[in-house]
Parts: C-alpha cells; structure tokens; sequence
C-alpha cells in the first residue's frame, strides 16, 4: 500500500547531507518544513525564490534537482517548492493530503533522514490525538526500532489503517528517552496552504465514459477471474465472440483484461473499431500499422503493400491469409490476435462490407495455441443476431459467443475501492461506498454510471475526501450522466449547436435501436471546432493524432440513455439520420472508385436536395461533394437529353400547342357562338327566360359581352321582389289594368282561363284559377271548368267581373272574390258578351254585346240588366265593328263608347249624345270620386307638363314638369302613372327609356328617385308605402314583376343629385366619371359638383367626410370660351385629381395662382403650392403635374409644371414651347419621365419623348407614334423595369394598344381591340411580356367608363421561334381580374355598383333560384 506513496518522497539537502523531508503533491510542486528549508539554506528563514536541491531516495533513476521556494507561511512551519517538470523523475507520482476526520488511534509510518542515516529509514507510531492548532501527538511505544527525531521533519504521515496522507511531521522531541513527535494535520495544512488545494494530486484513477483500454491495465479491477477464463477460451478456439448488452463492460474487458494477458505471451494484439475508418478494411490496416510489435516485422517484409496503408487495406480485401503469415513470421511472433471491437457502429455504417471482412477474419482463425491468427469480436446481441443469420460465419459464432453479465457486487466493490487503496490516494467519506453500492443493486449495466459517477466525485473531492453531499448533489448514480451534460450543455450557452454535433455522432439501427457513430474530425465540417470544444467537457473523445486520422465519437452510448434531452431531440432528428447514414455509405462507395452506380438519381436526388437544403450545416464535405456531383451529373444528363431531343421538343410543342390550342380555341369559340346565340334573343326575352339566358350564356363563355348582358340584367332586377311569367298577351289600349287600382293583385288570361296573383308580399306569390279545376255551380249557371275567360274586369281591390263562354249558351259574365277565386255571381244574357267595363266606384258594369249596350247595378243584385240606347248605326246597319269599344262608365251610370268612325258616344237609358269634355280650365285635388281619370302631355318652353285628368269634369287633378336634356330632342314620356291621390308619380326617363324616374308630383328632377327597369318593362302601378318606399308593378309581354324604390341614403341622394340635377340636364350625364372618383380601395368617393362643391363620401358608413369649394379659375369672370355647361363643366373638374392611392386631393386655381393638397377623408389641407394652373394631375403618389397656359388652336396646355408633394419642391423648371403634352408618367429608377406630345404645327404627329425630371428634353429620345388618330392620355403606363411603355391609339374606325420599347425607341406589339370593344385601363404584370387590358363594351362605355373584364396579353409568347406557326397575339379573360380601376362604378340610375361580375351573380343567381323549378343558378 505504501508503494504509492514512496514515489512522492524527497530528501532536502544542505550540501552533501540530507537535513529532513518533503514529498511530491502537484505535478511540480513540493511541500515540507519552513525550518528544514531554513535550515537547508543556512539561514535563520527561507527565503522565497531560494533555490535548494531535492531527490527521490526511493526512485533509483532519480538524481538530485533544484527546487526554489515559492511559498513559506507566517503563522505555521510549512513551506513550499516549485521542482521543474523536466527533472521530475517518471516514476514520481503526488500524493493527495487527506483531512481525516479522527485519525485518533490509528497507526502511522514516517520517513526521515535521522543523523547517520542520510539514506533514510521508516519509523512507525500511534496518533494519541489532536492539539492546538490541528497537531497531531505521534507517539512510539516500542523499546526497539528507531525513533522520531530530526530528520524526520517534513515527511508526510502514512496513515496504514486509513490508506492515506493525513499531515506532515513538523517537530520532534529533542530529550533522549522520548519517542514522541508531532504533525500538523491535514485540515492544518490545507487552512494555511491555500494553493494546497488546487493541486492536481495523483492522476484520476477512473475512465468517465470512456473505455478502459491497454494502457489502462493497472486501473482496471474487478474482472481478473473474467480475463484469465477469456484467455483460456481463445487460446482453445482461435476465435472468441464477446457480447453482451451495451453498459456491461465488453470493449473494456478485451482491451484492458485480456489484451495485456495475450502480450504477455508473445502475442502481437491489433485492436480495430472497423467504424473508424472510410471501409472496413482500412480500418484494419490502420489498426496493424499502428501495433507498435508489427513494426520491425511490416518492414523486415519488403513489399510495398507492407508499407502503406492503402496498399494494405486492398491486398487485406483480396487475400487477407498472404498478410498475417508473413507478419507473424517476420516479426518471430508466436501469434497475431485482432480485436474488432464495437461492431455494431459498423454494421450501422455498412453491413454488407462488415459481414464480408468478419466472414474472412473467422476463416483464418484456428483453434489451438499453434495458429497464427485469432480473432475476438464485440458486438451486441442485437448485432449478434445479424451476424449468426448469415450462413458464412453463423454456426462459428454461435460455438464462439461468450455473454458477459453485469459485474456482482463484490467485483462492483473492487471496481470502486481499490483504484483508490494505495496510500496518498484520496478516500470515501465512510459510508459513501455501500451508498453507492445500494444505488447500483437494480441497474441492469452498471459499468459506465458508476465510473463515470466516480470520475464527478473525483472532481469534487473536498481536503482528499469523496464526499456523501457532493455525491447527492450528482443526483447518485442515475442522476449523474444527466446532470453533468445538462450542466455542461446549460454552461456553454444551450446552443443547440452542440445537440445537433451529438447527434451526429449517433446511428440509429433497426428495431428502434442505436449505437455511437465514429466520424473522421475533418467530415464535420461546420462543427469541427466545435467537436474540439466539445472534447474538453468529455462528453465526446477525440482519438488519433501521431499520423492518424483523428476521429471523434460520442464519450458512451450510456449518454443517450441517461440524457433525456439527447434522447429526446436524437429521436426527433432519427429519420434524418438515418437518410444521412445511408448517404453516407453512399458517398463512401463512390469516393472509392467513382462509379457513376453510387451517384444520386431521381428521387432520391430530390430528396438530398431538400434534405440540404433544411440540414445544411450538418451534411460532411464528403456527402457535399456527392450531391454536388450528383446534381452536375444530373445537369449534364438534362443537358444531354435537352440537345438531343430539341427538335422533337419543338415539333411536339408546334404540334400539341396547334392541336391543343385548335381544340381549345375552338372549343372556346364554339362555346362564344352558343353564347352569342343565345345573347340574340335575350335582349327582348321575356322574364324570367331573359334572366336565365343571360346566366346561360355567362357560364359557357365568359367575356366582356355576357358580363354586359348580365351587367344589364343586374342593373333591371336588383330592386325587384318577385317576378310572375304571364301568358303571351298582348294587352289593347283601352284603358284597362290587368292590375287592382292598389297594385295588390294581378289578373292574366291563360289557356282558356284567367289567373289572379296575390302582390301583397314577397314570393311565393298566391295563384287562383278561373274557372276552377271542378264545375261550380253559380247561382242560376254551372260553371265548367273547361269554359273560355276573356275581358277580366276589376270592380274594386277584391272583386273582378269576366266573360265566360260556353259551347253551349252565349256570353256570361262571371263576378268572382278576388281573394279566394271563388264564383259569386252570374249575369246571364242571350247575346254574345265582346267587352265590358266597370265604374271606378264597382257600382256600374256595361256589357258590350252585338245587339246593343246592357248596363248592370251590381249593388242591387235582383234588377234586370239595364238596355241603354243605341248610337247611330253605320251604312252597313252593324252596331258592333272591329274598332267599337267602351272608353268608361260614368258614375252616374252612363257609358262612354267610342265607335268605328272615332267618335266618342255617351250612352243612356234614354238615348245618346256626343262626349265632349270641357277644357281643363280648372286645377283641383282629388277627390274619392275622382277614380275615372286619364293623363295627358303637352309642352311650355323647354318643359314638359304631365296633367293627371278627371274623366267626369276634365279638371286638372296634378301637374308635374319635366326639363328635357339641353343637348337632347326628346318627346313627352310615355305612360306614367299616378297615385290615386295623384300625389305622386312614376314616369320613363326621356333620353333612357329604361330609366324609371318616381316621385313626389312636382318635385325636380334632382329630388326625384330613379332605378332603371329591363327592356320594355312598363309601370301598370304605382304605390307609396308608409315607411316612404315606392313600390311599383311593372308588365311586360310574358312577365309582371313588383319593385321596390327605397328611400335613398344621404349618399344616394348626394349621387342622384349631382347625376340629375346637375349633369343630366346639361347633357354629362352618360361621361360622369370624371365628376365621380373612387380611391383605389373603393372606401370613398369624391363627387364634383361643378357649380359649387366637391365632397368626400366614405362608401362604407355612407357618410360624407369633407367638402372643399370648387377651385376658381382667372377664366371665370371673363366671357366663356365655352357656349355650353357641357364644355365648361369638365374643365373645372379637371381643376381637381385625386392621387393614385386615394390619400391626397389637389386643388388648382389660377386665379389665386396656388394649388392646394388635402389629405383625405376629412379634406384636411396638408401644403399650399405657390402655383395654380388650369389643371392639375398626379403622375405619381408624390409628383403633381400643373398645367399652364392654354393653347387656343388645340385647347391643350403648352405649360406643365411638376412638384414633389413630399417635402413641396418643384421638379421641372422650364416651359415646354415646342410641344403640346398630354400626359406624363415618372419613372423614379432611372429619374425622368415620359411624355406624350402632339406637335403644334401638325396635328396628326403625335410621340413620346424623355425629360429629365427638370423638364429637360433628352436629345435623342423621341418617339413618333404610329397613330392616325387620337392618343388617349390617361392610358400610358410603364412596366416595372421602365424599359416599356403601353398606350392606347384610337382613330376613326378601330382601337388599338402599342407597346414601345423606350430603349430600342421600337414597337415591340400592338393589339387590335376586338370588335365591339374600348381599352379602359392598362397595366404590366411581374413580366413586361404580359398586358393586362381592361376592356369594356361598346354599348356599356357610353353610359360608365368603367371597364366590364381583363384579358392578359401574351406578347410573342414563344420568343420569337414559333412565330411561324403561331402568329396571332395571345389573350386571355382573367376571371380573377379586377374588372376596372375602381372596385365601384355609377349606374346610369345614379347608384353605386360593384365592378367585380362576382356581386352581379350573387343578385342574379339568387333572384333565378326563386324563380326556376330546381333551385342552382344557371
């Protein structure tokens, strides 16, 4: 035990004799008495950097050395010496100093140099106790052996019974006959040293994680009986299959037992981990050349193979039999074992060449102390079970396995105590090894905690002692492993950096299992200072070095286990490390010998390309290298197969692209003949056939013609409640309503019936049938269900008289309720019935009848049918002709007729006078009686007077004027129609029939509502409601449809004013869009009232925001150059623009020579602009263009001025004289603008041209246009890249969009636009190739500017090759296109609607699902 110790042991000397002691407790570091170094340097102190000579007596190579005093102690007699590390003998070893805690009773050994002895001698004694100052009292009771006395100062106390340096003998009894001396304890000499301890002391005698390997031997304990029976079992077999589960101690037992037992006998031992290497055979070879006793013998062989590595590694492949025989021969061994250790980690890296290497190696291994290989793998049973399925090795690794078991506790003990029971080791804190002991009892592999656990407390030892709290502190056993890596991971910052480099170092294996992977420090890339980082906190090794590749692996595969957030993120990255193990086997096979087979297709290229692209940094140079040769592979084959095949590709473009494009065009053109097809007779269908035609067409082709069809029906039916289909009928003018005088119910004849409809409410409307399903009987009469119903009269709201006829008997009339359709009267009579008609009150009913005219008193129902008078009779003596009708019946119960020659008879009982009205010399309210009424117009000046007439007195009963257009010729409106009370009315618009104006009598037109109605549609019926909504009946030829006219909102009424009160009569009203302006969300809208105010209306609160006057201009108190409003109005609204993103107003005068920016909604005034002109607009969010001076020849400005808002900063400083511009647009990338020009001194040149954003005209830059006509200004737009520019180009019989090149100054296309169709709005997609045109219809632009559909414009789609073979342009509807530039649009009935043909379906659809059989829109 004190063998140990003895190396720690030093002479101090003075000259040639030794004057006392020391020993070694650092690397280079000496402690012993103050006096002895006093003494030594002839002094009465030491003195700190004295140099004094020292030796080790008990190491024979060792000599003296000088050592120099770094420390000596105040209080105590304790000095310190520094040794140099080069004159410290090998064999030298420090001693830990122990702070036992009762040493009391325990014996001791002491080393001196006593007088006459300078060799030295031992002395023993017994520790009493403990003084002042931690001494202890050594006494010796023995009567022989040599007492303590000088010389012995200095020396360390070996405590026997402890194992361990417990102080340092300071003093000695000096009176003879005392064999007493005493010592200052350990805790004495660590309180005044302070540097005592940080002192590394003896080296740590555990492994950590790490396996215990060769060099390893004198550490290894507890498997002594193990070794020797594997070495028995080898040297009888020639071949030893080591397994067991990961933990238990394989690699450890075969290198640190059984190896050094082998060498022993003149076995050369070659340890190989076949995982280090790139192939399992250089693996080998690296191993034989790095077994130092095959050395002389690969040298003494000659061969080059011998030599190098490369060379070895594939002459091991081909015939590993002609390379271990000459070794052994060679090197005059007796046998050459190789020890495949860990070959899991291989057969994770590469199965197939692992297999085939152990399937060699096991052929050469012979049983018998004679042969001159043998073989001893480790591997798991996992593993193993790989192995024995193989039909190579299977049998002989089954005969050869061994199982180890976890080791008993009596070798555990021996494991833990005996690496520290030599003295001047540290100790255990009693106790703390049965603890450890008991932790250990239910771990299955116990091995690498406890060491490791061990190699913590090491660590952590307190004054030499390993502690119970620094133990729990670890969390025992269990908790050790991932305590300290989640210590260490937590110190380093948490990177997660260091859990991805560790799990790089882990392969998963088959069944969910996983095993340490060994990487080449080098294919780390990213992480390889990281690894070396890493290394210094052992939870990886580094291996290699000396000319070996280093490689580093994972400390122990216990870490994963052990480590819940290693575990943890290596399972959630398992699947990619899986992909990258087999890359990697991958990469490794073809860095071998670069054969194309190795290289990634398809897929599986994919797949490494996603992989590298999320895993990046985690991929080596060497699988980098494979995918990149992959991918260049791939190009090249690309490429390849691209040259060889492009003429076929082009071909087969040129041909699908006809054949597909040829169907699909005419598929496409098919499907817009059936759409026009039906379009012909949807304009005058009836509805609902109109309706569904319409939708119809839409859905099997869409373009700017069906959305207009359905743009129109959308306007016509979006305030309508129900609509009812009626018979073909055709309704004569006399008078008659088919709807009651309140517009609740409608009465229509229908094979050979009639109809009645409840109006009252929305759909489902109620249908009554006359005559009935089933005969009735009637009074006197039965009423046959196949009876023929004509001439439907209204008496009031609820009852309705009609003539019946029957095959059988003449004319009936019938008098029904209404209500319930229920027969409930009949006027029988002999003649044949041809007409009848009732008083306004129900009282009076005449029937028409060829022999005269009857008159019916239905309010007493028992008298006889009345016979009034004949009117005279023509030449032929017919009373009843083609063209006789009853015009009324007056209250007084009088029939009014009028005859074949025109005249107007009054009929009566007693005879017949001529019906001559007087004029309508008076104008009175109406009265109850007043039911009997007619309309008429006439016209006074520029009004139309529509006079609502009593048919009794001929007195005026309401009188409404209507202004015509100033600019229209129009006639009076036809059939309008009042209120009862003639309070108010509904009459056609005289420019737009299909306009419906309704209405207080004599309201303006300003004050009055408007909607707009379907084709031919006319009002029969006109109702005010309570809630002041107007409902309306309107009939056309096959359909009635109730309409609702709500009272306007406060922007509606905003909208309806300036449309018709303003526009309309100066003949603006079908080009408001300049007087209406939406901002580019559609959120407000800007209203121009040219006479006196603009306003600012949010769309969504229906609110107004602001208002601002209309800017004056120095031409307003002068004589106008303009004879009409029409003229004049659009030029004050041009005083006004409204920025591209709707947040900024600009208001120009030149009369107060300013012009003023107002940030919207509120028309807050942001900067005044010392400059106004005659009109202002916006090139761009931040540039405003002012235009100047008129030019009277061509009404265009020869001035323009533009100004940054942002700060207020003018850009242009010069006046253009020579050109007339129309239009610029700014391009901020390369800092000028282009203009559009017309040339003052000929018309029809027209160009662009380039200004620097001065107004400087760039020399050069020029553009004469290939236009005849016109040049629209608000259309020139420029793509993104600024290198081309779009127009629009109209002259007198075609449109057409130009596309310019502004660096080549070419046109680079041009698009005719299709018949029927006007460019609105233009604008570039991402690729300037592409045009998206707004187009709107013909018929629609000349009531909204707006635009209906977009079609994308594919310019030169093929570059240029397969111009031949497909010359036409490219366009194309986008059904996701913005329809305009707005999100909203005005009506021509003065509302808002949305520009997207998605809302018009929504209305539509859901008024053709009321309406159809089987509820779906069309």
């Amino acid at each position: 035990m004190a063998e140990y110790a003895e190396r720690a042991l030093v002479r101090v000397w003075r000259g040639d004799e030794p004057v006392g002691v020391g020993f070694l407790v650092d690397a280079d570091r000496l402690i012993t008495c103050a006096h002895v170094a006093a003494y030594a340097l002839g002094s009465d102190r030491a003195r700190l950097g004295a140099r004094i000579e020292v030796d080790f007596p008990l190491i024979p190579e060792g000599g003296r050395m000088p050592a120099t005093v770094t420390f000596v102690a105040d209080d105590a007699d304790v000095a310190g010496l520094r040794i140099a590390i080069h004159d410290r003998p090998a064999a030298a070893r420090p001693v830990q100093i122990v702070a036992a805690e009762d040493p009391t009773g325990h014996s001791v050994r002491l080393y001196g140099c006593p007088d006459g002895r300078p060799r030295g001698v031992w002395a023993e004694g017994l520790i009493r106790g403990t003084g002042a100052g931690g001494r202890y009292q050594i006494d010796d009771d023995r009567s022989t052996g040599i007492a303590v006395s000088r010389g012995f100062s200095g020396g360390p106390v070996l405590d026997t019974e402890l194992g361990a340096v417990v102080g340092m003998l300071v003093e000695a009894e000096s009176k003879s006959g005392r064999r007493t001396g005493y010592a200052l304890s350990g805790s004495a000499l660590y309180r005044i040293c302070r540097d005592l301890a940080e002192a590394s002391g003896p080296a740590i005698p555990f492994r950590g994680l790490n396996p215990f390997e060769e060099n390893h031997r004198e550490q290894f304990f507890g498997r002594e009986r193990l070794s020797a029976e594997l070495l028995v079992m080898l040297s009888q077999r020639g071949l030893l299959v080591v397994t067991g589960p990961s933990g238990c101690g394989k690699s450890s037992l075969v290198q640190a037992g059984l190896a050094p037992g082998l060498r022993a006998d003149d076995v050369a031992v070659a340890v190989c981990r076949l995982a280090a290497g790139g192939t399992p055979w250089s693996a080998l070879a690296a191993a034989l050349c790095a077994e130092s006793s095959l050395k002389a013998a690969r040298a003494s062989i000659g061969a080059a193979w011998a030599a190098d590595p490369d060379l070895l590694a594939g002459r091991l492949a081909e015939r590993p039999g002609d390379v271990f025989g000459p070794l052994a021969e060679c090197g005059g061994l007796r046998q050459i074992v190789v020890i495949v250790d860990q070959v899991d980690e291989a057969l994770a890296r590469s199965e197939p060449e692992t297999v085939a290497l152990l399937a060699a190696l096991t052929e050469l291994a012979a049983p018998g102390r004679a042969a001159l290989f043998a073989l001893v793998v480790t591997v798991g049973p996992a593993s193993l079970g790989t192995l024995l399925d193989d039909r190579r090795i299977g049998q002989r690794f089954a005969d050869a396995a061994v199982s180890i078991r976890a080791p008993d506790a009596a070798e555990l003990r021996s494991v833990i105590e005996r690496p520290l029971a030599p003295v001047g080791m540290p100790v255990y804190q009693e106790g703390l090894v049965e603890v450890i002991l008991d932790d250990l009892v239910d771990e299955p592999n116990p091995l690498p905690l406890v060491e490791f656990t061990l190699t913590l407390l090491w660590e952590r030892r307190h004054a030499g002692t390993l502690r119970h709290d620094a133990y729990h502190h670890l969390g025992g056993v269990s908790g050790a492993v991932a305590a300290f890596a989640e210590e260490t991971w937590r110190g380093r910052g948490s990177a997660e950096a260091d859990l991805e480099l560790l799990c790089q170092l882990i392969s998963p294996v088959r069944g969910g299992r996983y095993v340490r992977r060994v990487v080449e420090l080098n294919e780390l890339g990213a992480y390889t200072s990281l690894a070396r980082d890493l290394a210094g906190t052992r939870l990886l090794t580094l291996s290699g070095g000396d000319g070996r590749l280093t490689t580093v692996e994972l400390a122990h595969q216990a870490l994963v286990r052990a480590w819940p957030r290693l575990h943890e993120e290596f399972r959630r990255r398992e699947a990619f490390r899986a992909w990258q193990d087999e890359l990697d086997a991958r990469s490794r096979r073809w860095h071998l010998n670069r054969a194309r087979d190795n290289l990634l297709r398809g897929r599986v290229l994919f797949t490494a390309w996603r992989k590298r692209r999320v895993h990046s940094g985690e991929l080596s140079p060497r699988q980098r290298v494979l995918i990149n040769a992959s991918t260049r592979a791939c190009a090249r084959r690309s490429v390849l197969r691209s040259l060889a095949l492009v003429l076929v590709v082009v071909l087969a473009v040129s041909l699908v692209n006809t054949l597909t494009g040829g169907v699909a065009t005419r598929n496409d053109r098919n499907a817009a003949l059936a759409a026009y097809e039906i379009l012909k007779n949807e304009q005058y269908a009836s509805m609902p056939r109109g309706l569904f035609s319409a939708l119809q067409a839409h859905r099997l082709h869409d373009d700017e013609f069906t959305r207009e069809r359905l743009l129109i029906r959308y306007r016509g039916l979006r305030s309508v409640e129900s609509i009812l289909t009626l018979s073909p009928y055709v309704e004569s003018h006399d008078g008659r309503s088919r709807v009651n005088r309140s517009g609740t119910r409608l009465v229509q004849n229908l094979d050979w019936s009639a109809r009645i409809w409840d109006l009252s409410g929305a759909a489902p409307v109620r249908t009554f049938r006359l005559p009935p399903e089933s005969p009735a009987r009637v009074g006197p009469i039965t009423l046959q269900n196949y009876s023929l119903v004509t001439k439907p009269v209204w008496l009031n709201d609820d009852k309705i008289a009609f003539i019946v006829q029957e095959p059988a008997h003449g004319g009936r009339v019938v008098i029904a309720d209404a209500r319930t359709g229920r027969p409930e009267r009949a006027l029988l009579g002999t003649d044949t019935v041809s007409d009848l008609l009732a008083d306004p009150s129900g009282r009076w009913l005449a029937l028409l009848t060829n022999a005269g005219t009857l008159l019916a008193d239905l309010e007493r129902p028992g008298t006889a049918l009345r016979r009034l008078s004949r009117p005279p009779v023509d030449e032929s003596g017919t009373y009843f002709q083609s063209g006789t009708a009853l015009l009324g019946v007056l209250s007084s119960g009088e029939a009014v007729l009028s005859v074949v020659s025109g005249v107007r008879m009054v009929l009566t009982a007693s005879g017949s006078r001529p019906f001559s009205p007087p004029q309508p010399h008076t104008t009175r309210t109406p009265t109850p009686r007043d039911l009997n009424t007619f309309f008429d117009c006439w016209s006074e000046g520029r009004f139309y007077n529509l006079r609502l007439r009593s048919l009794t007195d001929n007195a005026v009963l309401a009188r409404h004027a209507i202004t015509p257009a100033a600019d229209r010729f129009a006639s009076c409106p036809r059939s309008p129609v009042f209120t009862s009370d003639g309070a108010h009315l509904a009459y056609r618009d005289l420019v737009d029939e299909n306009l419906v104006h309704v209405g207080e009598t004599g309201a303006d037109a300003a004050s009055m509502r408007t909607i707009q109605l379907p084709i031919d549609h006319r009002v029969t019926a006109l109702t005010s409601e309570p809630d002041g909504d107007y409902r309306l009946v309107t009939v056309q030829n096959q359909a009635a449809m109730v309409v609702r006219v709500p009272v306007p909102d406060a922007l509606d009424s905003a909208i309806h004013r300036l449309l018709f009160g303003s526009l309309h009569p100066v003949g603006l009203g079908l080009n408001a869009s300049q007087f209406v302006r939406f901002t580019p969300d559609g959120s407000h809208v800007l209203l121009i009232h040219p006479a006196s105010q603009a306003e600012v209306w949010d769309t969504r609160t229906r609110r107004r925001t602001g208002t601002v006057p209309i800017p004056v201009s120095a031409d307003d108190a002068e004589p106008r150059s303009f004879s009409r409003p029409a003229e004049w109005f659009p030029a004050i609204a041009a005083r006004l623009a409204l920025s591209p993103d709707g947040r900024t107003l600009a208001s120009t005068s030149s009369k107060t020579g300013t012009t003023t920016l107002l940030r919207l909604p509120a028309l807050t005034p942001v900067a005044t602009i010392r400059q106004g002109g005659s009109g202002v607009a916006f090139a761009d969010d931040q540039t405003i263009m002012i235009r100047g001076v008129k030019d009277p020849a061509f009404r265009a400005d020869r001035r323009l001025t533009l100004w940054d808002i942002d700060p207020v900063q003018q850009l242009t400083r010069r006046t253009l004289p020579d050109l007339a511009t129309t239009d610029v647009q700014i391009r901020p990338r390369n800092r000028d603008m282009i203009a559009l020009w017309r040339d003052p001194s000929d018309p029809d040149v027209k160009g662009m041209g380039r200004l620097w954003r001065d107004g400087t005209p760039i020399p050069g830059s020029d553009i004469e246009l290939d236009a005849t006509g016109a040049v629209d200004m608000p259309h020139l737009t420029i793509d993104a890249s600024e290198r081309f520019a779009a127009l629009v180009v109209t002259d007198a019989t075609a449109t057409e969009v130009q596309v310019w090149n502004l660096a080549t100054r070419s046109l680079a296309g041009r698009l005719p636009s299709p018949d029927g169709l006007v460019p609105v709005a233009l604008s570039f997609a991402d690729d300037p190739r592409h045009l998206d045109i707004t187009y709107t219809t013909r018929t629609v632009h000349w009531t909204a500017a707006s635009g209906i559909a977009v079609r994308r414009w594919t310019r030169d789609p093929w570059f240029g090759l397969l111009r031949p073979l497909d010359p036409a342009p490219r366009t194309t509807i986008l059904t996701d296109g913005i329809a305009a530039s707005e999100p909203w649009r005005l009506s021509p009935d003065g509302h808002l609607e949305p520009t997207a043909p998605a809302a018009w379906l929504h209305t539509l659809c859901a008024l053709a699902d009321r309406l159809s059989a089987s509820p779906g829109c069309l």
